[in-house]
């Protein structure tokens, strides 16, 4: 009697089902409304994050707001309360740039008052980001008022740089617009 092996994962769910994704540590800076908006979008589709501020408890008023905004969303049956705590569960908070170290994305997303002081502190912002990071970390920034070629002028790999505007800040939002940093040649004569 001949055996006949077949291997268990040939009944599985069709491999095309899971989810694709060349990311699976995103980082965020800044704890704000949009750096929360950005968070929830991101741990919605499955992917872990840590979002940075200066402060703990800005970092614990961030969470309470998070979770008020998916207890709405339960009221209007857009999501349950398994889906709410898997969300949360997969958004972690710091104060410290070096919990950057295993992310393959990190999107700063402070809020400024003026150009000049959002110019200034989003390139200090991404110098930080640089140094606690892998070489092949993209590092992107959500303003979409600033040049980004301006923004990562200082860094040392400038071509991992881009601009990313999300534009719906809803959590099944589906469009990013992405601007990488442009190259700019001279002709001397």
């Amino acid at each position: 009697m001949s055996e006949i092996v077949e291997k268990l994962e040939d009944y599985g769910l069709a491999k095309d089902t899971k989810p694709k994704t060349l990311f699976s540590l995103v980082g965020i800076v800044g704890a704000g409304s949009v750096g929360q908006n950005i968070a929830r979008m991101v741990s919605s589709r499955g992917l872990d994050v840590i979002i940075l501020d200066l402060s703990q408890e800005k970092i614990d008023q961030a969470y309470e707001e998070l979770t008020k905004e998916l207890n709405r969303m339960i009221e209007r049956w857009g999501m349950t309360n398994s889906e709410k705590l898997g969300i949360l569960s997969r958004i972690k908070g710091t104060t410290d740039y070096s919990r950057f170290s295993n992310c393959d994305i990190v999107i700063e997303a402070v809020k400024s008052s003026t150009r000049e002081e959002s110019h200034d502190l989003r390139m200090k912002i991404l110098k930080k980001i640089e140094e606690h990071v892998d070489r092949n970390t993209i590092i992107a920034t959500n303003s979409s008022t600033q040049v980004i070629t301006e923004l990562s002028a200082d860094l040392i790999y400038k071509d991992r740089c881009v601009s990313f505007h999300f534009l719906t800040p809803e959590a099944d939002a589906r469009v990013v617009e992405i601007v990488k940093r442009a190259l700019y040649f001279t002709n001397s004569l």
